[in-house]
């Protein structure tokens, strides 16, 4: 079987996507501009579907809404910088401000101190040969990939290659 065949047997909705995630588990997001917005939105909308799973990140962009008091039973945010959408959560005992240095989350992951189960990000669609890139986010993402059980992938004409 081809890289094609293995692609279109993957693809899926956003919605059958976040199916993936289990109670429990730890999801790291994807860094700033990268973070798959949709695929939070959706993570989120099947809430009931989850309790206890943490989500981790650095600079979050999007909205958050995983930290609303009302998703307390299903979402627990643990940060490694403390951003405007998650300082509510961090206040209300919802959530944890983890302190690292930026360069050391890729060895906490590979050394297993941060554990990856899912990652969600974005990417680019796959070029002639069945590869994507991650555009901007050549940080903590590409060992987040490294060590995730699942990665659940945004494809996204927009990012760069």
């Amino acid at each position: 079987m081809g890289w094609k065949e293995i692609y279109e047997s993957r693809l899926m909705t956003g919605p059958e996507a976040v199916n993936l995630i289990q109670s429990g588990d730890d999801v790291v997001l994807s860094h700033c501009i990268n973070e798959p917005e949709y695929l939070i939105d959706c993570m989120v909308k099947n809430h009931d579907a989850y309790k206890g799973v943490k989500v981790h990140h650095m600079v979050s962009n999007g909205p958050g809404e995983y930290v609303k008091p009302e998703y307390a039973e299903n979402f627990f945010t643990e940060v490694w910088f403390g951003a405007g959408n998650s300082r509510k959560a961090i206040a209300a005992g919802n959530g944890d401000i983890v302190p690292v240095y930026f360069y050391e989350i890729p060895i906490l992951m590979r050394k297993g101190l941060i554990n990856v189960d899912v990652l969600l990000l974005q990417v680019t669609p796959p070029d002639k040969y069945g590869k994507v890139a991650t555009g901007i986010a050549a940080d903590y993402t590409v060992q987040a990939l490294r060590s995730a059980r699942t990665v659940i992938a945004q494809v996204n004409n927009n990012v760069p290659s």
